[in-house]
């Protein structure tokens, strides 16, 4: 006859198992109903610099992209510092919008 050994639940059984705070669920709301952006500056910039660096690594490629796009994308002060990306909570979850309880 076979003996079942009662299994500890694991880390993972234990957050797979956590119900979604109200407050996580109109962020993730939020987050998939949000339309596509495309911003300009930052695909021509993006663009110009790959053209340059053809032939290259691509992960050199990819760094001097970045480079460019913090270098030379446009930024208004309008009362606060900002570039013209739009914020868009697209990812890491804050600690206040995890379940209670949760691991961190």
């Amino acid at each position: 006859m076979a003996t079942v050994l009662k299994k500890e639940a694991s880390m993972l059984d234990r957050v797979v198992s956590m119900a979604p705070t109200e407050k996580f669920e109109e962020f993730r709301e939020k987050c998939m109903g949000a339309e596509p952006v495309v911003k300009i500056d930052h695909a021509r910039i993006y663009t110009r610099v790959m053209r340059e660096t053809d032939g290259q690594p691509m992960v050199i490629r990819r760094a001097k992209a970045f480079s460019a796009v913090v270098r030379e994308m446009p930024i208004s002060i309008d009362g606060h510092i900002q570039g013209r990306y739009p914020f868009r909570s697209q990812g890491a979850a804050t600690r206040e919008l995890l379940p209670s309880g949760f691991p961190t």
